[in-house]
């Protein structure tokens, strides 16, 4: 994986470097080379060890283009008083500096504290009670998150008395250290509720035996392409994740199942919604998108609640952060959700 960023981002960062660098008029070529090295380094390293440098060369860069833009508008427009007014605005540079770092500060304490979103949705089917569900995905667990943020995790669950908590794939991801998953298997093991615990796999931490026996023997129960029926209540099926190759077609995992009985979907990409509405499935709960997390790349991206007729999606953005411990899109959340029927 890191190869490939290596080979994907290497020639932009080049560029993007020697345009930033520009903005700062060095008289010196020996300084502009000294700090280009520099910068490239920074921002390889960081693509390497997932920091923050690259998220403020990133919104550096994004600044200086819009004085530019806004430079070149106004020299367009003849607009010479405004247009001066900007130049000791942009102050020789120091003013995107700080924006870019202004930006980045809020964004790695935004990724760290994570709010939570509440739901309540009435579904067309009997349910005696009501149930209440907590979900959470995209952890990627070692990025943001470690393990005081899994212990704030299982204590605002424990504390809400929930039916179900549901994990959502990318509890972790390829960087997740051994001893970090050991500490989260038993973390949220130890959440209490009325049906237990149910995990699914992510894109990023497809299951393994090794991760199977990691949370089977702490008592969560990891899902497979396979449905409970739970309390003679209600269904609870969960797939594989769409990059698995062992993926089953959706129509033959509920094959058995009786769709009289409420039906939750916990699928880790929110891409078979138009299908799962089709088969009479109630609740989607799905993560994945984490709404972009470095604005503008959410702006087309699925969060939230979507309604097809009786079928309702749920797209959370997350409860961590991936490649990056650094927020500027969609919140951080832990995901309630009270489902009604019909009585």
């Amino acid at each position: 994986m890191k190869v490939i960023h290596f080979l994907i981002f290497f020639p932009s960062i080049c560029l993007g470097c020697i345009y930033i660098l520009n903005k700062f008029d060095f008289k010196n070529k020996r300084w502009f080379f000294a700090f280009y090295f520099f910068s490239v380094f920074s921002i390889l390293y960081s693509l390497i060890r997932h920091t923050s440098v690259i998220v403020f060369f990133f919104y550096l860069g994004v600044v200086f283009l819009l004085f530019d833009l806004v430079f070149f508008l106004f020299k367009k427009l003849k607009l010479i008083k405004a247009k001066e007014l900007f130049k000791k605005l942009y102050f020789f540079g120091v003013t995107p500096l700080i924006l870019a770092f202004i930006i980045t500060a809020y964004g790695i304490y935004h990724a760290t504290h994570p709010v939570i979103d509440n739901y309540n949705l009435t579904i067309s089917k009997e349910l005696e009670d009501d149930l209440k569900i907590a979900f959470v995905s995209d952890i990627h667990l070692g990025t943001a998150v470690f393990e005081d943020s899994l212990d704030y995790l299982v204590k605002t669950v424990n504390e809400a008395d929930v039916d179900l908590f549901l994990l959502g794939g990318d509890i972790f991801d390829e960087n997740t250290k051994e001893e970090l998953k050991e500490y989260a298997y038993q973390a949220l093991g130890g959440v209490k509720t009325t049906y237990g615990t149910y995990y699914i796999e992510g894109n990023h931490d497809l299951i393994t035996e090794k991760t199977k026996y990691g949370f089977t023997s702490n008592g969560i129960v990891v899902l497979e392409d396979n449905c409970l029926l739970i309390d003679d209540r209600f269904y609870l099926v969960g797939r594989r994740d769409f990059t698995d190759e062992e993926r089953l077609p959706l129509e033959a995992v509920i094959r058995n199942i009786d769709t009289n009985y409420p039906v939750i979907l916990l699928d880790h990409q929110p891409k078979d919604d138009l299908e799962a509405s089709s088969k009479k499935i109630d609740l989607q709960l799905s993560g994945h998108t984490h709404d972009g997390q470095i604005f503008p790349f959410g702006c087309l991206l699925k969060r939230g609640v979507e309604k097809i007729e009786d079928y309702e999606l749920i797209v959370s953005s997350g409860y961590g952060a991936w490649g990056v411990p650094v927020r500027t899109q969609g919140d951080s959340e832990i995901v309630f959700v009270t489902l009604k029927g019909t009585r």
